[in-house]
């Protein structure tokens, strides 16, 4: 599973050596990678060592921040929108330790790499490619908000392709029950800002679905074109989004590019939501899947 925690995620600067430490029944062999909140290693269950079980990511809470109690919120969201909503398109929470330090939670680990790793690598998708991707982020979405919860950091960076293309929305960092509003450390630290709602940056606005079909959007724009429909200090989009991504990418069909248009509206209230917004994401999924197949 490709790292990821909240707030930028840094390289771990050496592979913790084996036998690092033993938290309950998980034995941490790797460190993976680490971030202001957060740190993430590699594990194996310690009654499962030697039969070459399957492995997991341990994600715990950095020591520094076990006193601060908006720090604290933000992690127990997390493990709880991951232990509330199952979907093959989200990773579950498999085990928890919230009573006492260090507070973790345990990850299936995920072979495979982030679209963002692979826009760097090789640049836009096929239209068809980016649509796929995006329709199976759309139902881990659905998912969720029925769950009661919003994930608050949509984009590429936190989508894991596997080898055979299954797509795992992860890192539920920034996840908040639906109209509950963000914390003084949660707007410090705030999710990725070209990816964000307008309406986010407001300090009473309650976390609302609608922010992460933004979101979605957003990243649809990207994979197909390359680049970000706007830049991070453009508060409100510009209009004219489907015409300038039908010139960055031609084969992006008329209804793929009012799509978009769509799900970056300023007003929430004027995006595809929820189940409308995967219909409409399969209408276009259909209509390329022939040259999906063809790629």
């Amino acid at each position: 599973m490709t790292a990821s925690t909240t707030t930028a995620t840094r390289p771990a600067p050496r592979a913790a050596s084996a036998n690092l430490v033993q938290w309950g029944r998980w034995r941490l062999t790797q460190l993976l990678a680490e971030g202001d909140l957060a740190r993430l290693h590699l594990a194996l269950p310690v009654d499962g060592e030697q039969q070459g079980g399957a492995r997991y990511v341990v994600k715990s809470l950095r020591s520094e921040w076990a006193e601060n109690s908006h720090a604290a919120r933000m992690f127990m969201n997390e493990a709880a929108a991951g232990r509330a909503s199952t979907h093959p398109h989200l990773a579950p929470v498999l085990d928890l330790e919230l009573r006492a330090a260090p507070w973790f939670i345990v990850l299936p680990w995920l072979a495979g790499d982030t679209l963002q790793a692979r826009l760097a690598r090789s640049g836009r998708q096929s239209a068809a490619h980016a649509v796929w991707h995006a329709r199976q982020a759309a139902e881990a979405l659905v998912a969720l908000h029925a769950a009661g919860w919003t994930h608050g950091d949509v984009k590429p960076a936190n989508m894991l392709v596997g080898p055979d293309g299954h797509l795992t929305l992860i890192d539920l960092g920034f996840a908040r029950p639906i109209g509950e509003r963000q914390t003084g450390l949660s707007r410090a630290l705030a999710a990725t800002p070209n990816y964000m709602a307008p309406e986010v940056a407001s300090d009473a606005a309650g976390a609302d679905p609608g922010s992460d079909w933004y979101s979605l959007g957003v990243t649809l724009y990207e994979l197909v074109t390359g680049e970000l429909p706007f830049g991070v200090e453009r508060i409100v989009p510009p209009t004219g989004v489907a015409k300038r991504m039908r010139q960055l990418n031609p084969l992006a069909t008329a209804r793929l590019a009012q799509l978009v248009e769509d799900l970056v509206a300023n007003d929430p209230l004027r995006r595809p939501q929820g189940t409308e917004a995967v219909e409409r994401l399969v209408a276009v999924e259909i209509e390329a899947i022939a040259d999906r197949i063809a790629c």
